[in-house]
């Protein structure tokens, strides 16, 4: 399952113009704590339409979201649902939702929070990563005062947790990455100081590094880069919701066409003469997502 950047609550609090009573059933919240591999969905309140066996039910979960199947017929009124194993936790008051009679609003949404990581090209929940770069570059070097400099694949950078030196990738050595700071932009890492680690600590031998900016070598390190989701920014939010109504609209014209035209009401999904077929929705939420988008 894809990463969520909203809920199906925060589509319909948005006022998007997009009908959705017909897209979503049983918009309620999870009872009570569910742990990985459980087997049961308690509710906050009892069902308000009947769910049969294979329904689809979305938890909205941020990093954590998941679809699980329902593996028996569940009446209205019920507040726990038979359900198939989870691969997550869950806490109570996670939002979670049913397809409804006409669609599926919990797939719409799925579809824009792909689309938003297809334009940024990375994800923005927060994770650990580990990379390893080639000095001399762009993405690693050594600079005149022997100070390292790491631009990371992933932002924005919140921490780095262990570093590694070494001439070539099978002889990396430990070097001590609680000197690095991190620039305000959040996307470069600097070692002022390379200071080797042996088993014991810190090796006084270790306070000259061999490595310069000429040496030929590779930078391994691990670091923490994106958005807790209690801290995700409201345009990365603001993107998903219309990229969520730019799969919505599919249903008003399901051919892409460039202009719709019903009785005296007429409709132009993108401009004329537009050559890239992306509607005003995609082209809006790109806007939004620019500061966050990595270099390929």
């Amino acid at each position: 399952m894809t990463n969520l950047y909203i809920t199906a609550i925060d589509y319909i609090k948005a006022n998007s113009g997009q009908e959705t009573a017909s897209l979503v059933s049983n918009l309620l919240r999870v009872g009570s704590l569910m742990s990985i591999g459980a087997t049961a969905l308690p509710t906050n309140a009892g069902l308000t339409t009947p769910i049969q066996q294979y329904d689809t039910i979305y938890i909205f979960d941020g990093a954590s979201s998941e679809v699980v199947t329902a593996t028996a017929n569940t009446n209205t009124g019920l507040s726990s649902i038979p359900i198939s194993a989870t691969q997550y936790s869950h806490v109570a008051g996670t939002v979670i939702c049913c397809d409804g009679s006409s669609g599926s609003l919990g797939e719409a949404i799925t579809i824009g929070s792909i689309s938003v990581e297809n334009i940024c090209l990375q994800p923005l929940f927060q994770n650990t990563y580990s990379e390893i770069q080639q000095l001399r570059t762009m993405a690693a070097s050594i600079n005149s005062d022997g100070a390292l400099s790491i631009r990371p694949r992933q932002f924005p950078v919140q921490s780095i947790s262990a570093l590694s030196l070494g001439l070539d990738q099978s002889t990396l050595a430990a070097y001590d990455a609680t000197q690095a700071f991190i620039a305000s932009n959040l996307r470069r890492i600097t070692i002022p100081t390379l200071k080797a680690l042996n088993s014991s600590g810190n090796s006084l031998l270790g306070i000259l590094s061999p490595f310069d900016q000429t040496t030929a070598g590779y930078a391994e390190y691990t670091y923490v880069a994106g958005f807790l989701a209690t801290n995700m920014p409201w345009d990365v939010k603001r993107a998903a919701i219309l990229l969520t109504s730019d799969a919505l609209s599919d249903r008003q014209n399901p051919t892409g066409a460039a202009t719709l035209k019903l009785g005296q009401k007429q409709i132009d999904a993108y401009l004329r003469g537009d050559t890239t077929a992306q509607s005003g929705l995609y082209k809006r939420a790109a806007s939004f997502l620019q500061r966050y988008r990595r270099q390929p």
